[in-house]
């Protein structure tokens, strides 16, 4: 799991920043609906979307190993994406695990493969939308909002408006069980 390159797409318009390896995620208006959404409790420290305050290559050695300390969610961090090229400096958490409503895994709407479809909670949502709104007028990497999952950088893709309804898909070039492999991680920690 820690090598696969994962790509998150918020529901609405986002603007892929052009930082990391990972192939160019697809931007779609819809939540594939997953057969048996899981409303297990997330941890707040595995998965969260904080705001990105520096982005800049990774030197051999930099990145933290994930989950070498459980961050605080209130508290600024250095992350490194999942294929270890990016190190990001990230302000404090705008959402956390803890306002995740629904995770489940679905097939991706993009054809082909899986993805997580995550749904907020009314705080989560109503926190996406600030945040998001926040970010559309700053430049990059300020306007980018970083996935935070499991202790590593999934992605940080561009704001350019504000995001409503608090509908979140990861998607990637991964299969079923690698994405359930992602939420049952979730889901233990």
């Amino acid at each position: 799991m820690g090598a696969m390159k994962v790509n998150a797409v918020l529901i609405a318009v986002f603007v892929v920043a052009g930082c990391s390896t990972a192939p160019t995620p697809t931007v779609s208006s819809t939540v594939t609906q997953s057969p048996s959404p899981t409303v297990r409790p997330v941890a707040d420290q595995d998965l969260q979307l904080r705001p990105v305050l520096t982005a800049e290559p990774a030197a051999k050695g930099a990145c933290p190993p994930p989950h070498s300390a459980e961050p605080a969610s209130t508290s600024p961090i250095k992350a490194c994406s999942v294929d270890g090229t990016v190190l990001y400096s990230l302000g404090p958490a705008a959402v956390t695990g803890g306002q995740v409503a629904t995770l489940a895994v679905g097939d991706s709407s993009a054809g082909g493969g899986a993805e997580i479809d995550v749904t907020l909670d009314a705080a989560g949502s109503t926190a996406l939308t600030s945040i998001t709104e926040e970010l559309s007028v700053k430049s990059p990497p300020q306007s980018q909002l970083a996935i935070y999952v499991l202790g590593q950088v999934q992605s940080a893709p561009t704001v350019s408006e504000a995001i409503l309804g608090g509908a979140v898909v990861i998607s990637g070039d991964f299969t079923t069980s690698q994405a359930q492999e992602i939420v049952d991680g979730l889901l233990q920690h």
